[in-house]
């Protein structure tokens, strides 16, 4: 398979995958604003560490008083939020702004094993509290350039939800590095005729 005819490939699957990308993105966006996006995002901070450190791997965890999150094998599965009986809304007009519901969405869908890489690819606008996210566009894919790692990080997860084959991922990765191997070459070139002329004198 060629370079070419695997960025199609991938690029075909992107485009069907993004309305279910759609809807992840609105059922967190309910979640946090729920919670509060500055809140939930300083949580779920401390969570995504201890998953990497391997102190979370299943079952239900109490994050807080109000909070309570459930995980397989290191992946969400559910969440669960129970406001204060004296909840006020003063606590979240604090965090209405676009940044801390953006950082949070992102985070809660990544301990959802969403990578961050489709966050490159699709354009999302995230909105304030209260509007559903959007995603507005996706990235043209080139045949003649560098394939990036968010390319190919998307291609993995494509190939770990069965939405494309893995012959596809290989054809990407030995196109990205013919591509390295390429530059390389080209830079050793610039590389010996800058050093033969600036030795000129002592030739």
């Amino acid at each position: 398979m060629s370079k070419k005819t695997a960025l199609a490939e991938i690029e075909v699957a992107l485009k069907g995958y993004q309305s279910t990308l759609g809807e992840m993105l609105i059922e967190a966006a309910n979640f946090v604003d729920l919670v509060g996006a500055g809140l939930l995002h300083a949580d779920l901070m401390e969570v995504s560490i201890a998953l990497e450190i391997g102190l979370i791997s299943s079952g239900s965890f109490k994050i807080s008083d109000h909070l309570s999150l459930t995980f397989v094998e290191g992946i969400l599965k559910n969440a669960n939020y129970y406001p204060p009986k004296s909840d006020n809304s003063n606590r979240d007009s604090l965090f209405g702004s676009y940044e801390p519901r953006k950082e949070a969405i992102e985070l809660l869908l990544s301990l959802n094993k969403i990578p961050g890489s489709l966050f490159d690819i699709y354009q999302v606008n995230y909105g304030l509290k209260g509007d559903k996210p959007k995603i507005t566009s996706m990235v043209g894919f080139g045949d003649d350039f560098e394939i990036s790692l968010s390319i190919l990080s998307a291609a993995k997860y494509l190939v770990e939800e069965k939405m494309v084959d893995a012959a596809t991922l290989l054809a990407l990765e030995n196109g990205s590095v013919e591509v390295l191997m390429n530059m390389m070459v080209e830079d050793s070139e610039d590389w010996s005729v800058r050093l033969i002329k600036e030795n000129e004198y002592w030739l």
